[in-house]
């Protein structure tokens, strides 16, 4: 038993020492993984060591430091994808800077907007896929969604108004049910007010009851092609009259006054819950805004509640809104250093005590002690005597004196002289000190900081009061470092602080009186106060609080040291210097940036002064534009000059008729591809097999009556993809702009023989194919239009155009608007004559889907990058590379990456003049790739100013040589862009450094 218990405390022992170790080793693995820039897997090291570890304050802290690094390193990383518009990786970044550091709220934000990005491309594709399937409600449901995720993405905004042609029939939240959407046309002079209403009420079937109060005056009104709702708004404004929509097909109407109001208007109450914005406040910006009927605070849920109408509700939850958005956030990382070095040097001979002094013993007084030398001793006796009234005793006491010299004597008298004693310094002391506050101040945006760290001194005072006794008060008085920040983070993440420090420390402390002491403490202080505007990130060092003090003295024997040479062996020198330099840095990371609200929130129509309403007054004649067509692409030819049927076979759709109504067409056969025709002959026109007609809708005719009459609306065009084919010309069409070109003769109606030409200069078309000579008007009689079919794939042959029948008459044809690959011309207009032209269609071509929409490059020259670099430079030595710029014409932003080798090593990198051209503000960004040895540079101007123009240096970039041997560095992944995001053409060299 005796021998069991010592081998489980060894046991016990070893197992402690190796878990040590075992820590230690795992810790040094991280530390080394963090050196060599690895810093997710020194992260993971670093918390299986503190979670391994958890008393150990080192690990946590190391860790805690780690997270911090990694999140900032994952920003910076998802920054430079972001600036790359590489959305699917920059969201990939945000959330692991997120999921590591969870207070960077910034990251979180670009995270969730990077989602939004994302949905809203998503939505728009799936928009586009259902536009090409003409199914258009559900691709303008597509694109509204797109624009909920990103309002201000113009592309989306250009497609829903591409689409929406016909607004919907909605009125105070009901879907009226009209019997025509037709356009109307009212000429009225003198009318009764009821009788309009009732030639309203035969166009649309909706029924209107009038109030008692309603008057049936008289009104001129001229309204021609107009909506039910535009007519509505004209009549009810004019005459201020109010509407209460009671089911789709029944609207009531009376005067808009005060009594009526409260009658017929229903007032809806709402609760809105505030977050960040204080109810009391709310309250008084509700008030000032709007002139609401009831609204009460609810100070405990800080809520407000409204009571009022629909339109008065909306319009205030925009503005609560737009003003409840969290507050932004910024860490201050603030480092105060205080350096004090001294050097203090002595030298030379230094006596005891610059002085002598003389004394004279008699013989009561004292003697000299036994034993000690008759002339210098350095102890004497001293003699007392002690009477009292019966006895008198006598006592000897040796006394000692220090460098006591004795130079005379005589019956028992003794002169004695003090000697000091010499001592020769030849010492010389340094001394550096450091003291160090690093505190790390979270705080809200426009609110004050304080940190303090230091002691609380106490002094204490004393008095006496008038009835006697002592008081004694003591006062605390704090003594250290003192910082107090006021940040201000603005809409660029530029932070603006107040700044303010003070660093004390205690001289001295002494006490004054005796009885009533009071203690008096000298406090040194040195106080800095400042405002300054930093960058997210950027770190801003103040320096310059110094206190130097220096201090020569010598001390050295009369005469003996003012002998020449010889005078400095009797003299000491004592020199002192000292200084103190007190430095702050600070650096503001911002955690939550400043909220703005979406544009429809911020900024939206709020109704007339005593009508309040989130929409826009008359908002009925925001005329939405139709389905326009937009110029082809390069190399894409426009509708004109190919088929209308879809590339995969599907049915072509008929051109509308004079009714407005689009008729699904059989598909035709595909045709075969046209021969290749001698020199100067031309090719026949193909005719297909099958073709469309245009039906037209007697019915739907309108016909104008008692004054009214209605006009068809053009539906909306549903799109088809086209084949990339020829385009034909038109007479009288600008160059380069195709015109509609009737479809061939239908099968039915006999081709007339193909007539004798005459050459004409040839035409290029949308791909530069000379287009077909033209013939005479007269050269064939015109025969009924009919669809074009779509050419079916086939393997690409060359392609002779047809020769083209023109418009006998130029204002037969209708100019086309802007076209686009994707979109369906309109109908021709007749030939005054009858009957519609008829042209050739152009020989097939392959089948294949309109190339993606490019954008149009910023200038035809290209921008020149230079590496300009040393030739050779020797290992370990730093030198610099500048990359600048010639050739760019109001260049706004600047994505590139540095490649360089294993051998060299990034130091530093810094933003070069370019940029910052008249004296605009710059983002300035990098993140250094070192396993794959990629330096990422993005650089912009701030928003809402132009590019700079000319040559100058982009970034400049500072290396270190680690080994012998070549090293090339060179520039790709070039993304220069003007102000209007078109892209430029870049050329880059190659520089090559030769380590020695």
């Amino acid at each position: 038993m005796h021998g069991i218990k010592p081998i489980c405390t060894l046991i016990l022992a070893t197992l402690l020492l190796s878990g040590c170790t075992a820590g230690r080793t795992a810790f040094s693995k991280a530390q080394k993984l963090e050196s060599d820039g690895n810093i997710d897997a020194a992260l993971v090291k670093y918390a299986e060591v503190a979670t391994a570890n958890p008393d150990v304050a080192e690990y946590r802290v190391a860790f805690l430091k780690a997270s911090e690094t990694a999140a900032r390193f994952h920003f910076r990383k998802a920054e430079a994808f972001y600036a790359q518009k590489n959305y699917d990786e920059a969201l990939r970044e945000y959330q692991s800077a997120y999921a590591i550091d969870p207070t960077n709220q910034l990251a979180k934000q670009q995270a969730d907007l990077l989602v939004k990005l994302r949905n809203a491309q998503t939505y728009y594709q799936e928009g586009q896929g259902l536009e090409k399937d003409r199914k258009t409600r559900e691709a303008v449901l597509a694109y509204r969604h797109a624009l909920e995720f990103d309002p201000g993405n113009r592309e989306i905004k250009e497609a829903l108004e591409r689409l929406v042609a016909v607004k919907k029939n909605k009125l105070d939240g009901y879907e009226l049910n009209l019997k025509s959407n037709k356009p109307i046309t009212l000429k009225f002079k003198d009318a009764k007010l009821k009788e309009i209403f009732n030639i309203l009420t035969q166009l649309s079937g909706i029924n209107f009851v009038f109030d008692d109060a309603v008057k049936d005056v008289n009104l001129s009104l001229y309204l021609e092609n107009a909506s039910f709702q535009q007519a509505m708004e004209i009549i009810t404004g004019m005459q201020k009259l109010g509407k209460k929509v009671l089911n789709e097909s029944t609207i009531i109407l009376f005067p808009k006054s005060p009594d009526k109001l409260k009658q017929y208007e229903e007032l809806f109450v709402q609760t809105f819950y505030l977050n960040k914005l204080d109810a009391k406040k709310a309250v008084n910006l509700i008030r000032t805004m709007l002139q609401v009927k009831k609204i009460y605070v609810n100070e405990e849920l800080n809520a407000l509640v409204l009571r009022d109408t629909p339109e008065v509700i909306e319009v205030a939850r925009k503005i609560l809104e737009a003003n409840d958005v969290p507050d932004a956030e910024v860490l201050l990382d603030v480092e105060v250093f205080e350096l004090s070095k001294s050097n203090a040097e002595t030298f030379g001979l230094a006596l005891s005590k610059y002085a002598t002094s003389m004394g004279v013993t008699g013989p009561l007084s004292g003697s000299v002690a036994a034993g000690s030398s008759p002339f210098l001793t350095d102890s004497l006796s001293s003699t007392t005597t002690t009477s009292t009234s019966t006895t008198t005793s006598t006592s000897t006491q040796p006394v000692t004196i220090s460098n006591l010299l004795s130079f005379w004597g005589y019956r028992g008298y003794n002169g004695y002289l003090t000697v000091p004693t010499a001592t020769f310094n030849f010492g010389k002391t340094l001394s550096n000190g450091e003291t160090l506050s690093n505190p790390k101040i979270r705080v809200k945006n426009r609110e004050k900081a304080k940190f303090n760290v230091g002691t609380r001194v106490p002094i204490t005072t004393t008095s006496s009061p008038t009835g006697g006794g002592v008081s004694v008060n003591v006062q605390y008085v704090d003594v250290g470092v003192k910082v107090n920040a006021e940040p201000t983070i603005q809409l660029n993440n530029e932070v603006s602080i107040k700044l303010g420090l003070e660093v004390s420390s205690i001289l001295q402390k002494d006490t004054i009186g005796t009885d009533q002491a009071t203690t008096v403490v000298t406090i040194g202080t040195r106080n800095l106060d400042t405002v300054l505007s930093l960058k997210d990130g950027e770190t801003s060092i103040i320096g310059g609080l110094m206190q130097k003090s220096s201090t020569d003295s010598k001390n050295k024997v009369f005469l003996l040291g003012d002998i020449p040479v010889l005078g400095s062996l009797f003299t000491n020198t004592n020199d002192s210097k000292d200084k103190k330099e007190l430095l702050l840095a600070i650096t503001p990371r911002i955690v939550r940036s400043v909220t703005v609200p979406e544009n429809d929130v911020a900024a939206f129509w709020s109704g007339r002064e005593d009508e309040p309403s989130p929409s826009k007054p008359y908002s009925s004649f925001n005329q939405e534009p139709e389905l326009a067509s937009a110029p082809a692409e390069p190399g894409v030819p426009g509708p004109a000059a190919v088929g209308l049927g879809s590339a995969s076979g599907t049915s072509p759709v008929t051109r509308r008729g004079s009714a407005g109504i689009f008729r699904p067409a059989p598909a035709p056969p595909a045709p075969a591809a046209a021969p290749a025709a001698p020199a100067g002959q031309a090719v026949p026109a193909a005719t297909p097999s099958a073709a469309a007609e245009p039906v037209p809708d007697a019915a739907a005719v309108p016909e104008a009556a008692a004054g009214v009459s209605a006009a068809p609306v053009a539906p909306v065009t549903p799109i088809v993809p086209v084949a990339p084919a020829p385009a034909v010309p038109t007479p009288g069409a600008a160059p380069g702009v195709g015109r509609i070109i009737p479809a061939p003769p239908a099968p039915n109606v006999p081709v007339p023989p193909a007539p004798s030409t005459t050459a004409a200069a040839p035409v290029q078309g949308a791909q530069g194919t000379p287009a077909a000579a033209t013939p005479s008007p007269s050269a064939v009689p015109p025969a009924p239009a009919a669809a074009i079919p779509a050419p079916a794939p086939v393997a690409p042959v060359p392609v002779v155009p047809a020769p083209v029948v023109p418009v006998p008459a130029p204002t037969a044809v209708a100019p086309a608007p802007a076209q686009t690959a994707q979109a369906v011309p309109p109908a021709p207009a007749p030939v005054p004559g009858g009957a519609p032209a008829v042209a050739a269609p152009p020989a097939p071509a392959p089948a294949a889907p309109a190339p993606p929409a490019r954008r149009q490059a910023a200038s035809g020259v290209p921008v020149a990058l230079k590496l300009d670099a040393p030739a050779s430079v020797k290992v370990q030595d730093q030198f610099t590379v500048q990359i600048n710029e010639t050739g760019a014409a109001d260049l706004y932003s600047s994505v590139f990456v540095v490649n360089y080798p294993a051998n060299l090593e990034v130091a530093t990198q810094a933003e070069g003049a370019l940029l910052k051209q008249n004296g605009v503000g710059t983002v300035f960004q990098t993140f250094n790739d070192k396993k794959k040895g990629q330096l990422w540079v993005s650089l912009s101007r701030a928003a809402g100013t132009q590019g700079a123009t000319g040559s100058g240096t982009l970034a400049t970039v500072t290396f270190k040589a680690l080994e012998k041997g070549s090293a090339t560095l060179s520039v790709g992944n070039t993304n220069f862009s003007n102000k209007a995001g078109q892209p430029f053409i870049v050329n880059s060299s190659v520089a090559v450094v030769e380590v020695k």
